[in-house]
């Protein structure tokens, strides 16, 4: 990819001026001695810069007017198809080959030949031998301006497991204004650079420093409702607009939340025991009717959960940094200072909260001690909000019934971990999203954004990234 920056110098072919481009070169980052003409866009290399950047640091790079970062039309791999190699080495180019990422097929771009079929082969200006070098094709013996110039299209880099259908549905909305790439797990970490848009979920890593340092990147649609996996300092700090997937798997989510809590209140995990040992025996149990359910984060999932419990003849109590938009079935909802009132009231714990500085670990020793002696926990939020050794501990002492974990602070949870063995712990393995509408659901959501995205209109779901979730009046629901 290469996007324009300032003039350093005179086009040799028609005097013009030449502007400096940064370029990636096996997915790293830098600013190289390309060149192209403001006015016949033949593109240049220096030899005598020996492959050093341009400009040292790519922050040096700024408009004279208001200072501000100078990041041009970008382009990428693919547009270089049609730039013949003049004097260089097979060094230079094997390093600017032509990759397709929706094909197998890699070609590369032959020294001192020209790839485009369509366009004449021009001459050189007598000084291109001195400068270097490397130039578009397509300029006629009169130097006449070259047909092929670095494309403006636009990338949207997605990962997530798209069918063919749903790929088809993305560009339809993208439009020709971008290139679709489906980079998958495999290629999310070598793409993401080269994206303006980045749609889905990386759950490997990611060098989020390389991709703030190519600037390109200008929205990203996460495909989950929890945003760790983007939501990195330089992502929080900048510019770039970040939509989440609230409320688009609430129902699944809150479906869950019942499972586990049902399975802990009827001792589910007991009677599957007795079952493997053909004991058809009676044990305690518990109800759900008559008790008081504390809903720690009252975002889409939260709602959800509350609209579901409702009918059930129990009161809920809530905590959200949004007090103001209480629903009706809340019966009390408070900001989040007031989570220690609503943990002394509580006889179930529901924890749909975002996973963030101010979040991580907040279920620790302290605050497992403010909760009711004998009640329940269940967590369908973020592992990384519950300290698992404070969770042992209150659930050796007894000070908790039981706990429901649809995640937990070390996923895949350990073999050795303290959790497995309990009678009173139902653990599945971060399944609260699941659905056979996954898929799809995510796709209507990411079409209907990218389209708005584009008209500049608002787009659902949109954070605020400080606090890593959107506003409830504007979290998108099936069906909108």
């Amino acid at each position: 990819m290469s996007a324009p920056l300032h003039s350093i110098g005179i086009c040799p072919v028609c005097g013009a001026g030449l502007c400096g481009v940064r370029v990636y070169e096996g997915g790293e980052a830098g600013i190289y001695p390309l060149a192209i003409c403001d006015e016949c866009e033949a593109i240049w290399t220096e030899p005598d810069l020996d492959r050093k950047p341009i400009f040292p640091d790519p922050e040096d790079a700024r408009s004279p007017v208001d200072g501000q970062p100078l990041w041009g039309e970008a382009s990428h791999w693919a547009d270089l198809q049609e730039v013949a190699f003049v004097g260089r080495d097979d060094h230079i180019e094997s390093e600017l080959s032509y990759h397709d990422p929706d094909s197998a097929a890699e070609e590369k771009l032959a020294p001192n030949s020209l790839t485009s079929t369509s366009a004449s082969p021009g001459s050189l200006n007598p000084n291109a031998a001195k400068h270097g070098q490397l130039k578009a094709t397509g300029a006629d013996a009169e130097g006449s301006k070259p047909s092929t110039k670095f494309s403006k299209t636009k990338r949207a880099v997605v990962c997530y497991p798209v069918t063919d259908d749903c790929l088809r549905r993305i560009r339809q909305a993208a439009g020709d204004e971008y290139e679709v790439v489906n980079a998958g797990q495999e290629r999310v970490d070598e793409l993401l650079p080269t994206a303006d848009i980045f749609i889905g979920h990386a759950k490997v890593p990611v060098d989020w420093d390389r991709v703030m340092r190519a600037g390109r990147l200008r929205w990203i649609q996460s495909s989950a409702a929890g945003l760790d996996h983007c939501l990195v300092p330089g992502v929080i700090d900048s510019d770039i607009v970040v939509c989440s997937a609230s409320g688009l798997f609430a129902p699944q989510v809150a479906e869950q939340t019942f499972a586990l809590l049902m399975g802990l209140l009827r001792r589910i995990r007991l009677f599957t025991e007795a079952t493997r040992k053909r004991e058809f025996i009676r044990l305690p149990t518990d109800d759900l009717r008559g008790k008081t359910v504390g809903i720690v984060g009252l975002g889409g999932n939260g709602r959800y959960i509350a609209k579901m419990l409702a009918p059930w003849g129990v009161r809920i109590l809530a905590t959200d940094y949004y007090p103001s938009m209480k629903p009706a079935e809340v019966d009390r909802l408070d900001p989040p200072e007031g989570l220690p009132r609503l943990l002394a009231a509580s006889d179930i714990v529901i924890l749909a909260l975002p996973l963030n500085a101010s979040t991580e670990s907040l279920f620790n020793e302290s605050t497992f001690a403010l909760m009711r002696p004998g009640s329940y926990l269940v967590n369908v939020a973020r592992g990384g909000v519950v300290s698992e050794a404070a969770l042992v501990a209150a659930l050796d002492s007894g000070h908790l019934a039981g706990a429901g974990l649809d995640v937990t602070e070390v996923e895949p949870l350990p073999e050795e971990s303290l959790l497995w063995d309990r009678s009173n712990v139902l653990i599945t393995p971060h399944v609260g999203a699941q659905s056979y509408r996954r898929i799809p659901d995510t796709t209507d959501l990411v079409c209907e954004n990218l389209k708005r995205y584009r008209r500049g209109v608002h787009t659902w779901n949109k954070v605020d990234k400080r606090l890593g979730f959107p506003h409830p009046s504007i979290v998108w629901h099936p069906g909108v």
